[in-house]
């Protein structure tokens, strides 16, 4: 049994047809074609059991919350705002445009209060691009705000942090009593750095990344073989962070290609080879680890 610990099914990315990423009989990753309902199916056969799925944008959690009430059991929610939404015009859509305000808080505080929202997130900071001063500090006083929030709604937080290890780890230590337990999404980094980040009792999210070229996944393959398995996720970040090419069957083009749940099985086996350990036995650690987490129900199949 797989969770997907970080994903976007309720994306816009989704809507009707798309190429997808999928495995074939061998374990190779192809491409294919088919809508959100086809991947959702091929998932419950692949063994692939539930999604944790966090919100972007403010109005994205209401998308998140309808997609789980739509397929529960399957579907958990995350409710929150990305570091990179809150402050000024957000594109959601092509034809359509948000801008965050402070007082959105409010609407999030009121999401956060749903009897199946399993996490607070994906909040953090993202310093990828050069921003205005004014955005940093926007990120962080929504940071700080969701911190308390997932304090007070006693749920564990997903952790969107790039480029921004000092200042997050720095606010993160700051609140270390207020957390109730978490997953860096997506780590990239070192294993320095992902030890700072496990001593704060967090867990690290691997995915896509680990699927990069092997000098350019170097820092993070070191990273995930000095960390305890008890403290990994894994997780795809569909329909983002595809592998590189030669993970691929056969030459594939990239464009409007989506990532998707079903390469979960890749991420599995090159952690069990980076950690010298049988794949299923992964399987079992991380999914262990995920319901443990997000306090799910274990399956009973």
């Amino acid at each position: 049994m797989i969770i997907d610990s970080h994903a976007h099914m309720s994306m816009y990315k989704f809507d009707n047809t798309f190429p997808y990423l999928a495995l074939d009989e061998n374990g190779r990753c192809i491409r294919t074609d088919g809508d959100r309902e086809l991947v959702i199916a091929r998932m419950k056969e692949s063994g692939i059991t539930r999604v944790i799925e966090p919100a972007i944008t403010c109005r994205s959690n209401q998308d998140v919350l309808d997609l789980a009430a739509k397929y529960p059991g399957l579907i958990y929610p995350a409710v929150g705002v990305h570091p990179r939404y809150v402050y000024g015009d957000i594109r959601i859509t092509k034809a359509q445009t948000e801008k965050t305000k402070w007082s959105d808080r409010n609407r999030v505080k009121s999401w956060s209060a749903g009897k199946n929202v399993v996490a607070i997130g994906e909040t953090g900071l993202d310093y990828h691009y050069r921003w205005d001063p004014r955005f940093k500090r926007a990120q962080k006083k929504w940071f700080r705000y969701q911190i308390r929030l997932a304090e007070k709604r006693d749920l564990p937080l997903i952790l969107h942090i790039r480029d921004a290890d000092e200042d997050a780890i720095r606010i993160l230590t700051r609140y270390r009593k207020k957390l109730r337990g978490g997953v860096v999404h997506c780590f990239c980094g070192d294993a320095d750095t992902a030890g700072k980040y496990l001593e704060l009792g967090l867990h690290l999210g691997i995915g896509g990344a680990l699927l990069q070229d092997e000098e350019r996944s170097a820092p993070l393959r070191e990273a995930v073989k000095a960390a305890p398995l008890e403290r990994i996720l894994i997780e795809t970040d569909a329909p983002y962070v595809l592998p590189c090419k030669d993970r691929f069957e056969a030459d594939v083009r990239r464009k409007n290609l989506r990532n998707s749940p079903l390469l979960l099985p890749l991420v599995i086996r090159e952690i069990a080879a980076i950690k010298g350990l049988a794949p299923e036995d992964v399987e079992r650690a991380v999914y262990e680890n995920t319901v443990r987490l997000f306090r799910l129900e274990r399956s009973s199949t």
